[in-house]
């Protein structure tokens, strides 16, 4: 715990030309923000929502929570979620929630999740304070990410839209976007295609890990990294004129290689 004061209690920042210090919790954006985030809401959970004692416990019929985000399916007079949230907000004078209550629909994360014809359907979320920020073609990262952006990003509307129709109706969207970023036709619509073949149950399916133990190569960066990636990666792997000890070896073992990061304050 000792590690863990310095992000939360010496964060400084600047408005203006004033100069702050924050006092209590740690800086949005920080590498540890989440993961306090997370123990915090958990150990609230534990102590007021999960036990019995909780006084709208039979009225709680789902509740899932994404570090400080939390669906709720309520059962109940509306009135009630009001007296909810009035309660929820005197537990902890460092927490503050506010609700978004709908018989019909309402966002959680990037989802939108509304009732149709008795059904649960989702679509992607969009605040409408949100404006097009996606990457510029011509930015100077590299040409492989900028080249499969746009595929992500159908993927995740193919994902997260249950039906294709609205997914249909939000890629038209997408590709205006994409196209005012100046993206190419050439790149966006082969994007599009390859996303739409895509089954969305596969793409919701659980997927495990390779638990294969794997050698790792970490050294400091240099600018012949990448060469170096590649001559491992290489000899891992594709050589033919490798020796057979060596062919042995790479066959048990699945190399990778990873640069390290210099640590700083923020890291921690």
């Amino acid at each position: 715990m000792h590690c863990a004061d310095p992000a939360m209690t010496q964060n400084f920042f600047q408005f203006e030309d004033s100069l702050y210090h924050q006092i209590r919790g740690t800086s949005m954006g920080s590498t540890f923000a989440p993961s306090l985030a997370c123990l915090y809401m958990y150990q609230f959970e534990k102590l007021f929502i999960l036990p019995s004692s909780n006084p709208f416990f039979d009225n709680i019929k789902l509740w899932r929570r994404y570090i400080d985000d939390i669906l709720i399916i309520w059962q109940g007079p509306l009135q009630t979620v009001d007296l909810f949230t009035n309660w929820i907000n005197t537990l902890d004078p460092f927490l503050r929630f506010t609700a978004h209550v709908s018989r019909t629909q309402v966002p959680f994360l990037d989802l939108r999740i509304q009732i149709v014809d008795g059904k649960l359907v989702t679509d992607t979320y969009n605040k409408i304070t949100d404006r097009n920020s996606l990457l510029l073609y011509e930015s100077h990262h590299p040409k492989a990410l900028r080249d499969n952006l746009p595929f992500s990003q159908f993927l995740r509307l193919r994902r997260n839209c249950s039906t294709v129709e609205s997914f249909e109706a939000q890629a038209r969207e997408l590709k205006d976007k994409l196209q005012h970023r100046h993206y190419p036709t050439r790149i966006i619509n082969p994007a599009y295609k390859r996303a739409r073949n895509n089954h969305r149950e596969a793409l919701l399916a659980s997927t495990t890990r390779d638990d294969q133990t794997r050698l790792t190569c970490v050294s400091t960066y240099t600018p012949m990294s990448n060469t170096v990636k590649k001559l491992i990666n290489k000899r891992g792997t594709n050589d033919p004129g490798r020796r057979a000890k060596t062919k042995r070896c790479f066959v048990l073992i699945s190399m990778r290689s990873e640069t390290a990061n210099k640590r700083t304050l923020e890291t921690y």
